[in-house]
């Protein structure tokens, strides 16, 4: 099938299916607002094994404060994987929102340093069983959903998709979307990422910020898709109004900053960025917990630092004041806040484009094929 084609197809679908109930449209910085503020009192927590989900929920809640959301994920062992990292057996975790930051900042001033490491405080944890004790809760909780078995991040691939029982493409594009979009904890874990880089850097970048950009926020992502990341040393590129709620400080002010001077010459911009980016390199080598196999790409068209997030089993690209990956996808989430069959169709021209144009189209080129099917949508 040729793109004319797929896309006759879907555009039978489009207009012949219902029209969607409109819904308040969400605007793109309130809700990258809203996601940050969740990372921000989030805990990720490994934990021995399945048998301590209850005790870790019940020891969170009667010690520190209610939790908002609790999510468990296990990560298969596996031999020679793709980050390089050997992990023999599965590895149990735990991601956590407290209802309150209180509660959150308690829980980390209650969070403890392992002997012959680094001292550094990171929202990722683990939970322990005092030796000879076992913890019995002050009051038993209540719970608001039942924890069954533990869920995945990894995303399914397209072979695994059982088709036989859709007859007709809507069924199937339907299927398609459901099956492979990006779930609400992948989601979360990528913005706890990104809210752990902020806050590694934040002394380096005081009014900086770390926000994921691509499909973990244009609303048409993949489950098993990396996580693309920016820092930017002024967040009002984003949030004009400021996301952290800061005052904001007088225009009549005489008091001045010492620092250093920046440059805005291309050549002199660039190779200070690469030597900026090598720094920031040591630092998430050194300090982040969970991240690794850190490469230093910086000769690329827009130099970047690719790492592994062991935590998340996420492959993250990190690129510095380029605030345009940001603004377009912004593009893609009002289409698809303005109209959630545009998500629908993307994911069909997605898997169509990773299918028939895999050798000739690069991750940026997928993207001209989504802007095209903005003109005809």
């Amino acid at each position: 099938m040729n793109l004319r084609s797929l896309f006759k197809q879907t555009t039978r679908f489009f207009c012949s299916s219902k029209f969607p109930t409109p819904t308040p449209p969400i605007k793109f910085e309130a809700y990258l607002k809203s996601r940050r503020e969740q990372a921000e009192k989030s805990l990720l927590i490994q934990i021995a094994g399945p048998d301590a989900v209850h005790e870790i929920e019940s020891y969170l809640t009667t010690q520190f404060g209610p939790l908002d959301y609790f999510y468990s994920y296990l990560l298969p062992g596996k031999q020679g994987s793709v980050s390089g990292n050997v992990r023999n057996t599965d590895s149990f975790w735990l991601l956590t929102e407290f209802k309150n930051r209180q509660h959150y900042l308690a829980a980390l001033e209650d969070c403890r340093f392992a002997e012959g490491t680094f001292p550094y405080k990171s929202s990722s944890c683990w939970f322990s069983q005092p030796p000879g004790k076992s913890f019995n809760p002050k009051k038993p909780i209540k719970r608001k959903s039942k924890i069954t078995d533990f869920g995945t991040l990894i995303g399914r691939s397209v072979d695994s998709i059982d088709f036989s029982g859709k007859s007709d493409l809507s069924s199937q594009i339907q299927l398609l979307e459901h099956s492979l979009k990006i779930s609400e904890p992948g989601i979360r874990v990528r913005f706890l990422i990104s809210a752990q880089l902020e806050q590694a850097l934040s002394g380096l970048f005081p009014s900086g910020c770390v926000l994921p950009f691509g499909s973990t926020v244009s609303g048409i992502g993949r489950q098993s898709g990396d996580l693309d990341l920016v820092l930017l040393a002024n967040d009002k590129e984003i949030f004009p109004h400021g996301p952290k709620n800061e005052k904001k400080s007088s225009d009549s002010g005489r008091l001045w900053f010492q620092s250093k001077m920046s440059t805005s010459q291309a050549g002199s911009a660039r190779f200070q960025v690469q030597r900026l980016m090598e720094t920031v390199a040591d630092i998430i080598q050194l300090f982040v917990p969970g991240s690794s196999q850190v490469q230093r790409i910086l000769q690329a068209r827009v130099p970047i630092l690719r790492f592994w997030s062991d935590y998340t089993d996420l492959q993250c690209d990190l690129s510095m004041t380029n605030a345009t990956g940001v603004h377009m996808s912004e593009i893609l989430y009002l289409m698809a806040q303005l109209d959630s069959r545009f998500a629908t169709l993307c994911f069909a021209i997605r898997i169509w484009v990773s299918f028939n144009m895999h050798c000739i189209c690069g991750p940026t080129k997928r993207v001209r094929f989504i802007f095209k099917a903005i003109f005809f949508f």
